[in-house]
C-alpha cells in the first residue's frame, strides 16, 4: 500500500490540464503497446536529442529477468544481462547478451553465454511476424566437475558454439480464433567426426498452435501439433523435445453462470531417437467451483515429459524427464469493514522420473491470514514428504516432516514496520527443526530511500541422533525511489 500511495503521489506531480488533455485516452486501450504509449505522450518530454531516443524505445531490460522470444530459443529461461528494443521505421528491433544457467542432476550447474538479436514487423492490425536469431555458448568448467570423472567420453562439439535462426508469426485469424506458428533451424560448427550425420530436416523444429471460442457459447478449444528433428540443438531450453513429433488437443468450458469450470487435454507424443520408435499418450484435466458464500475449490492433474537422446542422458546433466503435478486448493474469505480472514486448503503432488530413479515432493498445507491497517498475521501448519532424495541434494529437514509456522507483520506509523515469525518441525522422532525470523523497514518521510533489515535463524537434525546443525541468514535492501517532472515551455 506504500507502494502504490508513492505512485499515486508521483503521478500527481504530473498533473496539468494539458498533460490530461494529451493522455487521457491511453488508459481506455488495454492493448496498446509501450511504443504507442510513449508516443502519443512524448508532447510532455522535452525537446531534444533524449526526446528522439526514448520515443524510439520499444522495450528494456536489465539485471535478472525471464526472457521469452519463441519455443525454439529463448522460451521464459532466466537471464543476467540486458535486453533493448527499438523501432526502426516500421520494423520493431532487439538485441539480447546475457548468462543462464541451470542445476543440473548432479548437482552443479549448467552455465551459458547467450546473444539474439530480433526484427519483427506487424503488416495487418492483429498480425505479426518475426525473424530471430539466437547463438549460445557453454562454460568450459562444466565438463571438469565430477559428473564425468569415471566417464570416457569425446564432446568438443558441445563446447562450439550453437546458431538457431527462426521465424514466428503471431496473429488473429478472426474475433474469436488465436493462432502461433514458428519454424527454426539449428547450426554448429563442429569436427563431423564427432556428430551423426543428421539432414538439414533433421536439423529443424515447428510447431503450430490455435485455439478460439466458439460463437455464443463459454467453450475454448486448443489444439496444436510440435515437430523437433533428432538433429536439433538447444541445450539452454529448459525442456528439450528434440526427435519427437506432439499432437495436443483440448477444451475448457463454463457452466452454471460462472460457477463450475472443467477442462480437459490429450497429448500425444512419438519419440524417434531410440532403435525403435516408442510413444506415450498422458490426459490432463482441471476443474473449480467457485462460490461467494461457501469455500471456493480447485483441481488438476498436468502431465509434463521432456526427452533426450540417450547419448545426450549419459553424458550432458539433463534436465528432468518426465513426471506429473497434481494441484488441490480450497480458499474462503471473510470480510469485516476493514479487516479480513481468509482461510486456504492446499494440497500439492510433483512426481519425476529420470532414467530408473524417482524423486518427488508432497506437501499440505492449511494457512489463516488476517489482515487490517495495521497488523497482518499468518498462521501456517501441514506436513511435506519427500521422496528419493541424495546426498547431492540440499535438505533443512527430514523427508517426512509436519511444520507449524506463525508470522506477523505491524506498522508502527507511516514510517516504520516491523514483522517476525517463528516456525517449528516435527518428525517420527520428535521435534527436528526449529526457526526465527525478524526484520523491519524504515522509510524517512521526506527522503527518497528506503531501508530494509531481516535475519532468520534455523536449526535442524535430519535423523534422530545426528548432530543439530545451524543456519544464519541476513538480507539488507536499500531502495532509492526517483522522481522527475515536466519542465513548462512557452507551448503550456
Amino acid at each position: 500500500y506504500q507502494l502504490l500511495l508513492a505512485q499515486s503521489e508521483n503521478t500527481n506531480r504530473f498533473d496539468s490540464l494539458v498533460g490530461y488533455d494529451k493522455t487521457k485516452d491511453l488508459s481506455k486501450q488495454s492493448d496498446m503497446s509501450y511504443r504507442k504509449m510513449v508516443k502519443q505522450s512524448s508532447d510532455l518530454l522535452p525537446d531534444g536529442e533524449a526526446k528522439r531516443f526514448v520515443t524510439g524505445l520499444s522495450s528494456f531490460d536489465a539485471g535478472m529477468f525471464p526472457k521469452m522470444e519463441s519455443k525454439y530459443t529463448m522460451y521464459g529461461q532466466m537471464v543476467k544481462g540486458a535486453d533493448v528494443g527499438y523501432q526502426l521505421g516500421i520494423v520493431e528491433t532487439a538485441v539480447m547478451v546475457g548468462k543462464t544457467q541451470y542445476v543440473g542432476r548432479d548437482g552443479t550447474l549448467d552455465k551459458y553465454t547467450c546473444y539474439s538479436g530480433r526484427a519483427s514487423v506487424k503488416p495487418l492490425k492483429g498480425q505479426k511476424l518475426s525473424l530471430l536469431y539466437y547463438g549460445y555458448t557453454v562454460d568450459h568448467n562444466m565438463i571438469g566437475d565430477a559428473f564425468f570423472k569415471d566417464a570416457s567420453i569425446s564432446a568438443p562439439s558441445f563446447f562450439q558454439p550453437v546458431h538457431i535462426v527462426s521465424g514466428k508469426y503471431d496473429g488473429s485469424i478472426s474475433k474469436v480464433v488465436n493462432m502461433d506458428a514458428e519454424v527454426a533451424t539449428s547450426f554448429q560448427s563442429s569436427d563431423k567426426s564427432n556428430l551423426p550425420a543428421y539432414t538439414q530436416s533433421d536439423k529443424m523444429a515447428y510447431h503450430f498452435a490455435a485455439d478460439g471460442n466458439i460463437p455464443t457459447t463459454g467453450v475454448t478449444l486448443l489444439g496444436s501439433y510440435e515437430n523437433t528433428g533428432k538433429g536439433f540443438v538447444n541445450n539452454t531450453l529448459p525442456a528439450s523435445l528434440s526427435g519427437t513429433e506432439q499432437y495436443k488437443v483440448g477444451g475448457k468450458s463454463t457452466f452454471f453462470k460462472s460457477l463450475l469450470t472443467l477442462g480437459i487435454e490429450y497429448n500425444y507424443l512419438i519419440q524417434h531417437n531410440y532403435a525403435s520408435k516408442s510413444s506415450n499418450t498422458k490426459w490432463g484435466f482441471e476443474g473449480k467451483l467457485n462460490f461467494k458464500k461457501i469455500p471456493s475449490f480447485s483441481f488438476s492433474y498436468k502431465p509434463f515429459t521432456t526427452f533426450q537422446s540417450y547419448n545426450d542422458t549419459l553424458n550432458i546433466p539433463q534436465r528432468l524427464l518426465l513426471g506429473s503435478v497434481t494441484t488441490a486448493k480450497s480458499t474462503y474469505r471473510i470480510r469485516m469493514h476493514e479487516k479480513s480472514l481468509n482461510f486456504s486448503l492446499v494440497y500439492n503432488k510433483s512426481v519425476t522420473t529420470m532414467d530408473s530413479g524417482k524423486t518427488g515432493t508432497q506437501m499440505m498445507q492449511f494457512s489463516a491470514i488476517y489482515s487490517d491497517k495495521i497488523w497482518n498475521a499468518t498462521a501456517n501448519i501441514g506436513f511435506t514428504h519427500l521422496t528419493g532424495t541424495n546426498s547431492l541434494t540440499i535438505q533443512t529437514q527430514p523427508d517426512n516432516t509436519k511444520f507449524l509456522s506463525l508470522t506477523g507483520d505491524y506498522k508502527l506509523n507511516p514510517m516504520v514496520n516491523i514483522s517476525g515469525g517463528q516456525d517449528f518441525g516435527l518428525a517420527s522422532f520428535g521435534f527436528c527443526k526449529y526457526g526465527i525470523n525478524a526484520g523491519t523497514s524504515y522509510r524517512p518521510k521526506q527522503s527518497p530511500l528506503t531501508i530494509r533489515v531481516s535475519f532468520r535463524y534455523t536449526t535442524y537434525q535430519l535423523n534422530q541422533g545426528d548432530p543439530w546443525k545451524q543456519l544464519f541468514s541476513g538480507k539488507l535492501d536499500l531502495m532509492y525511489r526517483f522522481k522527475t517532472k515536466t519542465i513548462k515551455n512557452s507551448s503550456f
